[in-house]
């Protein structure tokens, strides 16, 4: 009877046991030569463009030199300037391990898929982690810098790595605005409510939520609002609009001084691109 009921719990764990063994086993970043290169950069607010040193970004003859130690027969945790990748197998017995990147006091995101972890915060890589490139943002500076952590494999050559910085200048405004909102979400990033001069911060009272008539509750209403501001020009309102109206209407908008709620309203409604908008609501912060 002893045996059965062995048999009967230890059946299924005995296999589950293996597939996690195995899965363990083969959770490591592959061996193969790699060179690494940190490069901070920021986004451009006029023309939403990546730029490095107040140039587009590019590969510059210093850039890939360093060879990253520590790989040979392959690597469960790796440190690569200042940041720390590390192999796990995840909760399923199925499938392939991936790589957590741990940079302290900065969120990240990857470039590939899932390009981050559940609270989305913290990059997620493949195993194969060469040939992809990680963006990490401190949540307290600017919203529109970062920094690019490039891994590339040893071997590759010149047009391999010019497409990385390609796919650098491609995609990093989006994944960083989008990486911004998500630290925004977690309270990581300072309320602009809680800045000296503003109604919220001089009161310790929200602003009451002010209703319009349907006339105004359009764009172009929106638009008549602002002092001085021609509603008559083809162009859309927000071409017009100076950094912090546009700002503070998508607050309006929303009822609410919820900075990514507004940032969201602003967004749709005034069809401005999402790095840019972030830079406005950057700068009206400062001004108060």
């Amino acid at each position: 009877m002893l045996v059965f009921l062995a048999a009967l719990l230890l059946g299924p764990g005995i296999p589950l046991a293996l597939l996690y063994a195995g899965k363990w086993y083969a959770a490591k970043i592959p061996g193969e030569p790699m060179l690494a290169e940190r490069i901070p950069v920021e986004v451009d607010p006029d023309s939403d463009t990546v730029v490095r040193n107040g140039s587009p970004f590019d590969m510059a003859d210093t850039d890939l030199l360093r060879l990253v130690p520590g790989l040979a027969g392959g690597a469960r945790k790796l440190s690569v300037l200042g940041v720390t990748l590390s192999a796990t197998v995840g909760r399923s017995p199925f499938g392939t391990g991936h790589v957590i990147v741990d940079a302290d006091g900065r969120v990240s995101v990857g470039s590939a898929l899932p390009g981050t972890d559940r609270t989305g915060l913290k990059a997620v890589l493949p195993l194969a982690v060469h040939n992809k490139w990680v963006v990490l943002h401190d949540p307290g500076g600017p919203p529109n810098a970062a920094e690019v952590l490039l891994l590339v494999g040893g071997r590759t050559d010149t047009a391999v790595r010019q497409r990385l910085y390609d796919d650098v200048g491609r995609r990093l405004p989006e994944l960083l605005t989008a990486l911004r909102q998500r630290a925004a979400d977690a309270g990581l990033v300072a309320s602009t409510d809680g800045e000296p001069g503003s109604p919220s911060a001089s009161t310790g009272r929200p602003r009451p939520h002010r209703t319009r008539s349907p006339r105004q509750n359009t764009p172009r209403g929106r638009a008549a609002m602002i002092p001085g501001l021609s509603t008559h020009s083809t162009k859309e309102p927000h071409a017009t609009i100076p950094d912090c109206w546009l700002w503070r209407l998508g607050r309006r908008d929303v009822g609410l001084h919820d900075g990514p709620a507004a940032l969201r309203t602003a967004r749709g409604r005034y069809r401005e691109p999402a790095a840019r908008l972030a830079i406005r609501r950057h700068r009206c912060a400062q001004r108060g």
